[in-house]
């Protein structure tokens, strides 16, 4: 019983991390959100000091870890 437990919780976690990754490269395909969050005539040091407050300058898989990281406090970036 207590390697059934152990193997649900496991497959659990892979299944979290699975669905993670799906929402998290959902939100990539919808395109660059510095777009949305500056006006059309900025600068380009304006879009770049943009996204590096949000950390849209880090590598990807930094990107991710943050993400799950910061989802598994309740932090949606809401």
């Amino acid at each position: 019983m207590l390697g059934f437990l152990i193997r649900r919780i496991i497959q659990s976690v892979f299944v979290m991390l699975a669905v993670a990754l799906i929402a998290f490269m959902m939100f990539r395909f919808m395109g660059d959100p510095v777009n949305s969050l500056v006006a059309e005539n900025a600068t380009t040091e304006e879009r770049d000091a943009v996204r590096e407050r949000l950390g849209l300058d880090q590598p990807i898989w930094v990107q991710y870890g943050r993400f799950v990281a910061r989802a598994t406090t309740g932090d949606f970036g809401l």
